[in-house]
């Protein structure tokens, strides 16, 4: 363990040797208030190198240091936890209302503004692609790609629905989208808007608990 404070080198570049002279030294340069470079070699070798957020510098207290990343990792999990449980009822309903209600989700892609053809194909698709979003938010192992998934899809869908309130096609197709159905468009824009936040917020708390794993 390195004894020194967590910031050493307000400006520029500076090596840290560490204690007992086992011919360690760690080079750490500044990159912004919350970046940093650290690389930590052992002779001439480079043993270690993170970059960017990644990168912290150890805190003079191990043991302290331990715990406030333990708690950072503990509510992260938390809010992950919460998050995911929010994309996963959005989809699980929108999903099974579309196959419950199946006839009448598939007249409404009809109505849309899509050629027909097109409009068949997503009467199928756009239902099993939710619920597969679902499911994978529900496995630790596939969460990230669940994230990714629905950022994707959101943004599809904040597209169609923006083009639709700023007039962009010749007609106003119905909003039909089961309890959601006495929402205008704007309102949707807004909600859609909201979810992406919410899934974006989600995987950058995933790419966390990878990155001090």
């Amino acid at each position: 363990m390195i004894h020194t404070s967590p910031h050493p080198f307000p400006h520029g570049e500076g090596v840290v040797s560490s204690p007992n002279d086992n011919l360690e030294d760690w080079i750490i340069k500044r990159l912004g208030d919350w970046r940093l470079e650290i690389k930590r070699f052992r002779g001439d070798k480079l043993i270690r190198f993170e970059g960017s957020r990644k990168a912290f510098l150890p805190h003079p207290n191990p043991l302290l240091n331990e715990r406030e990343l333990a708690s950072a990792k503990h509510n992260s999990t938390i809010m992950n936890r919460i998050f995911s449980t929010i994309l996963i009822l959005l989809w699980t309903y929108t999903g099974l209302d579309k196959l419950i209600r199946f006839e009448s989700s598939r007249k409404a892609f009809h109505n849309q503004t899509f050629p027909a053809e097109l409009a068949e194909v997503l009467a199928y698709a756009v239902p099993i692609t939710e619920l597969l979003l679902a499911l994978l938010l529900l496995f630790a192992v596939s969460r990230w790609w669940g994230y990714l998934g629905s950022i994707l899809l959101l943004t599809v869908f904040i597209t169609y629905v923006g083009l639709i309130w700023v007039g962009a096609f010749p007609r106003v197709p119905c909003n039909c989208a089961g309890i959601l159905e006495s929402l205008g468009w704007a309102e949707h824009f807004w909600m859609n808007l909201g979810f992406i936040g919410v899934a974006v917020a989600s995987i950058r708390l995933e790419e966390w608990k990878l990155d001090v794993r």
